[in-house]
């Protein structure tokens, strides 16, 4: 197996090195690729004895977005991206205080490679065909392997093949981890609303709803309340901002649905809240998240200014499951800062043209997202994971292009 993989990773990666010339495809092709390659990560799998064996992904999405950010009409600073780009420059302190130089740098690379994806994303969705079509073929292709291989778990009992101290009742599917793989359902679902609205997609109807169909069971099945509660928020609140683009009776019809086919499974997910585990402990992780998150506050507070050094999370007995403690942990105040007013700047601009016309469903969409991953971060680890955020961050791409894009018109 350790040789398949690392021959299918060099193969791959020489697949992705080519497709520089074709920005679009070799994000595609990083969409479908990298979550296949999560539990290996897990397993230490590793490229010439040394090298992680992600490690040739990361480097080739961080130079291909950057390097598709100069020509003609391309911007290496669309709006809302200056605070990455901060938030980069004031965490070059912490690096110097890093307990481990390697963590560092592949956290710091992780979200190098996220900016690109959204580079990539906003420099070439230059018209109507290409922002539906990659929308389209990133959803479509990428959900081939996970939907798959979670099926295959739950059909097998083998939701925990990666991780034998997870449950082996949650689907991990590739991502390796629930959470992870709840939080992609999440975008996938939010997008295939928007698209199933939208015009656009009126001969692919039936098979995005056979998608969508497919992601609820199997977001049920990876058992993630707090992606559950996440997504309910960011679609109430989009409905609030963009009225009138998600029908009342399909959120009726939707609800429904859902209380009938998952509604006890639901309820028995939030029930073992008040539950204690076979070694006396509690199950209500959220409170257990928020009494560690405290204990941390008061960490960060000895360095508020640069933090504890990136990377400095992962020397602690477990991480804080929350990205803006995190931040602040290893980064100090005014990296925090940064990320939570990129996450700001996001919501504000659908707040900001949510009267327009144009592209409304898709801009539903991406509205919901962008809420959901602001709600999300201060429940989970999002920008760590090299899947996960740099799908967040092409969605951003996209929707900050939607708003600069001519050929509109869409009807819902």
């Amino acid at each position: 197996m350790y040789t398949l993989v690392s021959i299918g990773t060099a193969v791959t990666s020489v697949l992705m090195l080519v497709a520089l010339l074709r920005p679009l495809l070799m994000l595609r092709l990083y969409f479908i690729l990298r979550p296949i390659l999560t539990p290996f990560t897990f397993w230490k799998y590793t490229l010439f004895g040394t090298m992680p064996i992600g490690t040739p992904y990361l480097a080739i999405m961080s130079a291909g977005g950057f390097l598709a950010s100069f020509g003609s009409g391309k911007r290496l600073c669309p709006p809302g991206l200056l605070f990455m780009y901060f938030y980069l420059f004031i965490s070059l302190p912490s690096m110097l205080i890093t307990p481990s130089l390697m963590a560092a740098a592949t956290l710091q690379t992780k979200v190098t490679v996220a900016i690109s994806a959204y580079l990539i994303a906003y420099n070439y969705t230059n018209s109507r065909k290409a922002l539906t079509y990659m929308l389209f073929s990133i959803v479509l292709f990428s959900a081939i392997a996970p939907f798959a291989y979670g099926a295959y778990q739950y059909v097998t009992g083998t939701a925990n093949a990666f991780t034998p101290y997870w449950s082996p009742t949650r689907i991990t599917s590739v991502f390796a981890l629930s959470n992870a793989y709840g939080e992609y359902l999440n975008i996938v679902i939010l997008l295939l609303i928007g698209m199933l609205l939208s015009s656009y997609y009126k001969k692919q109807r039936k098979l995005l709803l056979i998608l969508l169909a497919i992601a609820g069971v199997e977001s049920l099945l990876s058992q993630n309340r707090g992606a559950w509660i996440g997504l309910v928020a960011g679609l109430l609140a989009a409905m609030v901002i963009y009225r009138r683009v998600l029908p009342i009776k399909w959120v009726l019809i939707g609800g429904l649905v859902v209380s009938i086919f998952g509604g006890a499974f639901i309820m028995a997910r939030f029930e073992m809240l008040s539950q204690v585990g076979q070694w006396g402990n509690s199950q209500n992780t959220f409170s257990g998240r928020l009494d560690y998150v405290a204990d941390l506050l008061s960490l960060a507070f000895e360095n508020p200014f640069i933090g504890k050094g990136v990377g400095y999370a992962y020397e602690l007995p477990g991480l804080p499951h929350n990205d803006f403690m995190w931040i602040f942990l290893e980064n100090g105040i005014f990296a925090v800062l940064a990320y939570i007013f990129f996450h700001l700047f996001n919501i504000l601009t659908h707040i900001k043209n949510r009267n327009t016309e144009n592209w409304r469903c898709l801009q539903f969409s991406f509205c919901a997202i962008s809420i959901y991953f602001f709600i999300h971060s201060w429940l989970q680890n999002i920008f760590s994971n090299p899947s996960i955020f740099p799908f967040f961050m092409a969605c951003f791409g996209m929707a900050a292009k939607l708003m600069v894009l001519k050929d509109t018109g869409e009807e819902s």
